[in-house]
């Protein structure tokens, strides 16, 4: 099973868990590699790095600011072909961008924080 294909299945397995009152939120979901264009943004710290997302922040996209499934299911293809990249304004986070990508929630686009260094 490719990681892509593993990301779409756990995002079914929690959101299924998470409606059924089993949350799930000590998962990890692997999206893959960095994109070149993340590394290309934020600098080489994010080269060699895996995207991760935390089952927790599955939940609140979906359940919290009604992000639909179909579209979480593609976040690894999304933030390799964002719209923009910015360099995170936070002076206290080292190592982060902020993605905003083509795909629009309620009018207006997904808003992505990548953080480098962050201990999950």
């Amino acid at each position: 099973m490719s990681i892509e294909q593993n990301f779409k299945t756990l995002v079914g397995v929690i959101l299924h868990a998470e409606s059924q009152g089993n949350p799930r939120h000590e998962l990890l979901l692997e999206l893959g590699e960095t994109p070149q264009t993340i590394i290309q943004a934020g600098g080489q710290i994010f080269s060699g790095l895996d995207l991760v997302l935390k089952a927790n922040t599955v939940g609140k996209m979906h359940f919290d600011h009604g992000v639909p499934r179909g579209v979480i299911e593609r976040l690894p293809e999304i933030l390799s072909a964002p719209k923009a990249i910015y360099r995170s304004a936070t002076q206290a986070v080292v190592g982060a961008v902020v993605v905003m990508t083509f795909e629009l929630q309620r009018g207006f686009p997904l808003i992505i924080p990548v953080h480098a260094s962050k201990q999950i």
